[in-house]
């Protein structure tokens, strides 16, 4: 792993030593020649997002239980799911990773606002949808 050593200081005799990631960002424009298929691909994965989150709100309105991540990666698995599953499975992983962080957050939040309400100023709501046309999902 790339990254850089640092001495935090002495600790019972013996100094400590973190490693921190070197960490690259891109900016790409809407100019650049690149820009039109990672736009493709996150509308795509918005998409995913959106059928996953579909899944999930009508199994919570249903019987108010969600699908655990395993039960549903194993449904994003069957072929023909949806035209839009273009992205690798581990791309589609990562999304429902991110789907399912959303609903164990607005489930932590929840269970806060129901014993100290006054931190919140309005009752917690479910994990929305990305907008249909303007929608993007970056993972």
């Amino acid at each position: 792993m790339n990254g850089l050593q640092l001495k935090l200081g002495q600790w019972g005799g013996k100094y400590m030593e973190e490693t921190i990631p070197v960490v690259e960002r891109h900016i790409i424009r809407r100019e650049d020649k690149r820009f039109r298929i990672l736009d493709q691909a996150c509308f795509h994965a918005k998409n995913i997002y959106n059928a996953a989150n579909y899944q999930l709100r009508q199994g919570y309105f249903a019987d108010h239980h969600r699908l655990s991540y395993t039960v549903q990666e194993k449904r994003f698995k069957k072929k023909d799911l949806l035209p839009d599953q273009v992205l690798p499975m581990k791309v589609v992983q990562q999304i429902l990773m991110g789907l399912h962080q959303d609903w164990d957050n607005y489930e932590a939040a929840r269970a806060e606002y129901k014993t100290q309400p006054d931190k919140f100023s309005g009752r917690p709501s479910l994990p929305q949808y990305k907008d249909k046309t303007k929608g993007r999902y970056v993972c």
